[in-house]
């Protein structure tokens, strides 16, 4: 696990890993989450600059793929596949002390506020437009990158182990964990297609043009897998029209998946990031993260009281069926512009498999 850096000592990593680059001052965004340090440089001409750091050992490891996925995406963007850029990754270190910082430009725009989304009906149609489109790519886009790919088994899976971990780690509330766990049992919540995942979403990683999401950025944890990861942020916003207005854009897009379970998995996704938070704080031996946790856990319990998240429970001898996933018409998804050209990605990924700097 790499420990935090201070402002200056990322710019100065940034200054190491571009010969030539004048490093002048800093500028947002100067932030971090439970898996990537980021912090914003200016350059001597003006140019803005994004340099990353993630904690955890496993992200290090996984930043050549990156670059394969985010020039895949930016490919998709330049040819009309999907309405919103990504920030691609122009030099890494292999410093073996610090293997995972690597640097990208800022691209334009500002960072998406979340009172946005109940002052804006427009942000909230852009955001779900952006998402369909992310979570209608091709797999290939994934496989070719050479990230994870977790099959709807491996989803369940990870969340149960997830759940045993926070288990051991503290005395989670009787009633969350047994809302979770009957959740978890019922094989039924987890019949899906596995999709493109971003794997890390929260209003921070979108930059917003007036009423228009222009950019999605951090895709350190990009994988194929289910797409309620994605989409458990907006899930627990607290205005419910701007939830309902979202999986209304969300499900019109994609009206050819059926994921009827959808919003169940959001819903327990979005409950149970409060165990990967309280980890995160014991594993980062930070007591104010793990309080913090703790908090909302014993909120959240209050708050759900027996309720239980789904009806039915089913024994973990059964295994998760997936969908069969459906072709997938790009052609339908809103293009950046009326007259942008519609191209099958799988042209665009061999071409740029085949380009001589892409290794």
């Amino acid at each position: 696990m790499s420990d935090k850096f201070s402002p200056l000592a990322l710019a100065a990593h940034a200054a190491a890993l571009v010969p030539g680059l004048d490093v002048v001052g800093l500028c947002p965004p100067s932030d971090s989450n439970a898996q990537v340090q980021r912090q914003g440089i200016i350059d001597a001409q003006g140019q803005r600059w994004v340099v990353c750091a993630p904690f955890e050992a496993s992200a290090s490891v996984n930043v050549a793929a990156q670059v394969r996925i985010l020039k895949l995406l930016h490919r998709a963007w330049e040819t009309g596949l999907v309405p919103f850029d990504v920030p691609v990754i122009e030099a890494q270190s292999h410093n073996p002390k610090n293997p995972g910082i690597y640097l990208h430009r800022l691209l334009p725009g500002d960072t998406l506020d979340e009172n946005q989304l109940s002052g804006d009906p427009a942000v909230v149609i852009s955001l779900a437009t952006a998402l369909a489109s992310l979570h209608a790519l091709p797999k290939e886009v994934v496989e070719k990158s050479d990230l994870p790919i977790y099959s709807a088994s491996d989803c369940r899976e990870r969340y149960q182990a997830l759940l045993d971990e926070g288990v051991k780690a503290w005395t989670i509330p009787a009633n969350l964990y047994e809302r979770w766990d009957t959740a978890l049992d019922n094989v039924a919540l987890f019949k899906f297609s596995p999709t493109v995942v971003h794997g890390d979403l929260s209003a921070d990683a979108f930059t917003v043009s007036g009423s228009t999401v222009r950019t999605i950025a951090s895709f350190a944890n990009a994988h194929l897998g289910d797409p309620a990861e994605d989409l458990q942020w907006i899930t627990s916003y607290p205005d419910i029209d701007v939830v309902e207005k979202f999986f209304h854009t969300y499900n019109g897009i994609l009206r050819s998946r059926v994921d009827l379970h959808l919003r169940s998995r959001c819903q327990l996704y979005s409950e149970m990031a409060l165990v990967k938070w309280l980890l995160h704080g014991y594993r980062s031996e930070d007591q104010e993260i793990v309080e913090d946790a703790q908090q909302m856990l014993n909120q959240l319990s209050v708050d759900v009281g027996q309720t239980p998240l789904v009806e039915y429970h089913y024994p973990r001898s059964e295994s998760p069926q997936e969908l069969d996933a459906p072709e997938t018409s790009l052609a339908d998804l809103p293009q950046v512009t009326a007259d942008a050209p519609t191209v099958d990605l799988s042209a665009v990924i061999e071409q740029l498999l085949q380009e001589e700097d892409y290794e």
